[in-house]
C-alpha cells in the first residue's frame, strides 16, 4: 500500500523530465543562432527532477553505493565482516543511504527552486554535464548548510543510529575490543551531496545524448528543422 502512495510522485518527476526534454528538442533556433542559455536552464530542470526521483528515499533499489566511512574504521569493519557480524555493517550501510536520501527530499522544494532560477554568468562549457558543475559551483556550499540541518532527522527516520549501535555492540565482541565512533550527521551530509550531484550530472548527460540523437540522428544536421515523424524514421508501423 505504501509502495502504491510514492509511485505516483515518482511518475510525476519522470512525466515533467520527459516533457522539459521535449520542449528542448522542439525548441529551434534561426539557422546559425544558438539559444544556450534558455536550451541550459531547461535541461538542468528536467535532469534535477530526474536525479531526484533517482534517490527517491522509498524507490526500490536492489543495490546502492556504499556509504562513505571513515578510512580509519576499515580494519574494524573487515573485523566483523570475518567473524560474521557483517550484516551490522550492512544494515548501517542502508540506513546512512536512506538517511541521505531523506535529507535531500527535505531539500526538495529549495532545489527546484534554486535550479529553476538559476542562470550562469557565462555560457556553459562544451561537456555533457556543464550546467551541473556550473550548478554544484554556484550552490554546493549553500546546499551543504542546508542538509546539515535535516541530516539530524533524517537520521532518526533512517534507523541508522540503532544501526552504529549495533555495529558498536559487534566491535565489543572481537577478540581486540575496538570503538566505532562516527559523526553520522557529517556522514549524511557529505553522502547527500555526493549523491545529489553525482545523479545531476549523469540525468544531464543523458539528456543532452538524447536530444542531440532526436535532433540529428536521423540522416539531418542537428537543430534544423522540424523532428521527424514516426514516418520518416527508416520504420513501418
Amino acid at each position: 500500500m505504501h509502495a502504491a502512495r510514492i509511485r505516483p510522485r515518482i511518475f510525476s518527476w519522470s512525466v515533467a523530465a520527459s516533457i522539459a526534454l521535449i520542449a528542448l528538442t522542439c525548441a529551434r533556433a534561426p539557422a546559425g543562432e544558438v539559444q544556450e542559455a534558455p536550451d541550459a536552464n531547461q535541461l538542468l530542470r528536467a535532469a534535477c527532477a530526474g536525479a531526484l526521483a533517482s534517490l527517491d528515499p522509498d524507490r526500490a533499489e536492489a543495490e546502492h553505493p556504499t556509504a562513505l566511512l571513515p578510512v580509519a574504521l576499515e580494519p574494524t569493519l573487515r573485523a566483523l565482516h570475518g567473524t560474521g557480524m557483517g550484516g551490522r555493517v550492512d544494515a548501517l550501510d542502508v540506513a546512512l543511504e536512506r538517511a541521505a536520501r531523506l535529507a535531500l527530499r527535505e531539500e526538495q522544494a529549495w532545489l527546484e527552486s534554486a535550479v529553476a532560477s538559476f542562470a550562469p554568468a557565462t555560457p556553459p562549457a562544451d561537456s555533457d554535464a556543464a550546467s551541473s558543475v556550473a550548478f554544484r559551483t554556484a550552490h554546493e556550499a549553500e546546499l551543504r548548510a542546508r542538509l546539515a540541518l535535516t541530516a539530524g532527522p533524517a537520521l532518526e527516520g533512517s534507523g541508522a543510529r540503532d544501526a552504529l549501535e549495533s555495529v558498536r555492540a559487534g566491535a565489543t565482541q572481537l577478540p581486540l575490543r575496538r570503538a566505532v565512533e562516527l559523526d553520522l550527521v557529517s556522514i549524511v551530509t557529505e553522502r547527500a551531496l555526493t549523491r545529489f550531484f553525482g545523479a545531476l550530472a549523469e540525468q544531464e548527460k543523458t539528456l543532452r545524448q538524447q536530444r542531440e540523437t532526436l535532433r540529428g540522428g536521423y540522416g539531418g544536421p542537428p537543430n534544423l528543422g522540424p523532428l521527424p515523424g514516426p514516418e520518416a524514421k527508416g520504420g513501418s508501423r
